[in-house]
């Protein structure tokens, strides 16, 4: 049974489908599958927001409690503190699909919105300055008074709940080494305006927030949370989305913005996203959609499997549904998912190219070592059989640096905190908690058991060779993980140091 949405959720997220099809957009699918549109309706590796966005309630009430928090701070009053939700997990997982859809319903409740990526408004502290001046007014008068001296005509530049830019003027001095020398001063300038004043409430929503300069990121949260002062009394929420690296980014010394995940607040402000979907989801998502587009599902039970071979991943949820509608185009517009079919080889295709395609990756690297030691580890401790503490871990790919196959990968050895970085960077290995000392989760089980195949091979000789250090090194790893004293002492020592991080 679908879970139960809150009514505070379907009022920001009015607009998403989570449970049913409204007959309006069943008509869309349908008429997007007669063009072949198949993308359109199952839109693999894309951020455009799923027919169904189904397995995500958790993070879709979380975000909904955000909005009325922003909307409850009354004009002109300041905020308790500065407010937002970091959206973070690995890739493929829908973290952009819910900063987008949040984005839609916040503006229907009359919120401004300013969208930013870390990759290029936030790459720099000159970029995002360049960025916010962009958001003034295209005006003769404007753009003259930027290069010299004096007031500036400002503007409330916001996507407003119409859709449309929003600009209610004001003039300011902000004369001399003030003109926008800061982010903060043209974030003002561009933001606290009469309009704005008078109780528009704000949203800044970061995508790719992992690939921020820490220095740039930190001068806007610095600059939300003055604005959100006594001084200006703007509401201002702040929500981010990113690959799990993107807590070492607010962690940096440069950005200095422990505090917006302070201890007491931690769990209100950090969103995990998963691999997670449930089965069930899956096979709901699939079966809806292909309904609403004429196809006819064969046999219900088959379904059901092969959603289970999603392995909880939302971008092989869309691949599958895609696979389901290209195969039923062709068969009658049925969908047949028996195992060794249309749908089930076409699907597997695109998997396994997913998993080559990490590999790949990763064996360049000469971290196919770390990779087999960390699938180990998820085989032996993973799935709710234990904790993957962060002893476990940084044994593991210390195990991996040094047993690695010989004569494959970069000629720069690593070390094992690089590539521990250097897994977390990928999404491969994360903490749900935030927390720099776990307990960990893999991002994407599954690609283990691809890796462990290859070393499982004797096509692959270096990594044959490399296998029974390896596996001999895990067997140690584990047997002292399986001590209850070593497994309370780690746990302990996780819970200090998770407490001892600065706010």
């Amino acid at each position: 049974m679908p879970s139960a949405i809150s009514e505070i959720q379907q009022n920001i997220f009015s607009g998403v489908a989570t449970d049913e099809l409204p007959k309006k957009r069943r008509g869309e699918v349908r008429a997007q599958y007669l063009k072949a549109r198949f993308s359109n309706i199952f839109p693999t590796g894309s951020s455009k927001e799923p027919v169904l966005l189904v397995g995500r309630e958790g993070q879709m009430q979380q975000l909904a409690a955000l909005a009325d928090e922003t909307l409850e701070v009354a004009p002109g009053k300041s905020a308790a503190s500065i407010i937002g939700v970091v959206l973070h997990g690995p890739r493929g997982t829908g973290k952009t699909v819910l900063l987008n859809a949040f984005s839609v319903g916040m503006q229907g409740r009359g919120a401004g919105v300013l969208k930013m990526t870390g990759n290029n408004a936030l790459g720099s502290e000159g970029k995002l300055i360049k960025t916010l001046v962009e958001q003034l007014p295209a005006l003769p008068e404007t753009t003259e008074t930027l290069r010299g001296e004096g007031e500036v005509k400002a503007s409330v530049m916001l996507v407003g709940a119409d859709g449309r830019m929003g600009a209610e003027a004001s003039t300011r001095s902000l004369g001399g080494k003030q003109r926008f020398g800061t982010v903060e001063s043209a974030l003002r300038a561009v933001l606290s305006q009469e309009g704005a004043a008078a109780g528009l409430p704000l949203v800044i929503a970061i995508d790719e927030a992992h690939a921020s300069d820490p220095a740039a990121l930190g001068q806007l949260l610095n600059a939300a949370q003055s604005l959100s002062g006594p001084d200006v009394g703007l509401a201002v929420a702040v929500v981010m989305a990113g690959t799990p690296d993107v807590i070492d980014v607010l962690r940096n010394e440069a950005c200095r913005a422990t505090w917006f995940m302070d201890r007491a607040g931690r769990n209100k402000r950090l969103a995990p996203v998963p691999n997670d979907l449930p089965p069930q989801a899956c096979a709901r998502a699939i079966a809806l959609t292909l309904d609403a587009a004429g196809v006819a599902v064969k046999d219900a039970k088959h379904l059901a499997a092969m959603a289970a071979e999603c392995k909880g991943s939302p971008y092989f949820l869309q691949v599958l549904g895609e696979s389901a509608l290209v195969d039923a185009s062709k068969s009658g517009n049925v969908a047949d998912f028996s195992s060794g079919g249309g749908i089930d080889l076409a699907f597997r295709d695109v998997v396994l190219a997913r998993y080559e395609e990490a590999w790949g990756d990763l064996n360049e690297k000469g971290l196919s070592g770390c990779a087999r030691q960390l699938g180990a580890l998820w085989r032996a401790r993973g799935e709710g059989r234990g904790r993957i503490t962060d002893g476990l871990v940084k044994a593991a790919i210390a195990s991996g640096v040094e047993h690695a196959p010989k004569g494959i990968g970069s000629d720069s050895p690593w070390t094992a905190k690089k590539a521990e970085a250097h897994f977390r960077h990928l999404g491969l290995l994360w903490s749900p908690t935030g927390s720099p000392t776990g307990p960990w989760g893999m991002g994407l089980p599954s690609i283990f058991g691809y890796v462990d195949q290859v070393f499982s091979s004797s096509d692959f000789p270096q990594h044959y060779a490399a296998r029974p250090a390896l596996e001999a090194d895990m067997a140690r790893i584990i047997g002292l993980a399986a001590n209850p004293k070593a497994d309370a002492a780690e746990e302990s020592r996780d819970r200090d140091s998770s407490s001892r991080q600065p706010t």
